[in-house]
């Protein structure tokens, strides 16, 4: 039982978030179904704390909303620097630390 535990937390660990062309932002890792995104699609990242299954291992994730009601969670390792870098690209995102 431990074993399994460690190899999902192994995989969870393992997901990736980039900017691409400076105009999209990628999400992949083992365990999900990859995404990409218009950052100019992104309307507002909030920051929250949530146990549901989503890309972000850790429960303190940021809530990137997108489209039309569209969301997902992530939990980028620099937070601050991977929002600037958004901002930079979209600034009408409205940002909620």
């Amino acid at each position: 039982m431990v074993m399994v535990e460690i190899f999902a937390i192994g995989l969870m660990l393992e997901t990736e978030y980039a900017i691409e062309s400076d105009s999209w932002l990628r999400i992949s890792g083992p365990l999900i179904h990859k995404r990409i995104i218009a950052v100019a699609s992104i309307q507002r990242i909030e920051a929250v704390r949530n146990f549901n299954l989503a890309p972000a291992f850790s429960p303190e994730r940021l809530a990137v909303h997108y489209s039309a009601g569209e969301v997902v969670l992530i939990s980028p390792e620099r937070r601050d620097e991977f929002i600037a870098n958004l901002k930079a690209l979209n600034s009408a995102i409205e940002v909620e630390i």
